[in-house]
């Protein structure tokens, strides 16, 4: 039950991976959340900010005003 609840979680990928590899069988909570994990920590990670040309990467930055004027 607790792994049944545990896949309602998991993102398309990840139920995928974690069912292909149950089978007809059924996996303990614990070992849905490490595939789970396994798959998450090698599928590319698509928005990742890759150094070009051997320049270190930037990260994007964006300031918000909170108090609705500056100073």
């Amino acid at each position: 039950m607790l792994s049944d609840k545990l896949k309602t979680c998991l993102t398309g990928g990840q139920l995928n991976y974690v069912l292909s590899l149950e089978g007809e069988d059924w996996f303990r909570p614990d070992k849905v959340a490490t595939l789970a994990d396994i798959h998450l920590n090698n599928r590319p990670n698509l928005g990742s900010s890759k150094p070009v040309d051997n320049r270190p990467a930037r990260a994007n930055t964006t300031m918000v005003n909170v108090w609705g004027n500056w100073r």
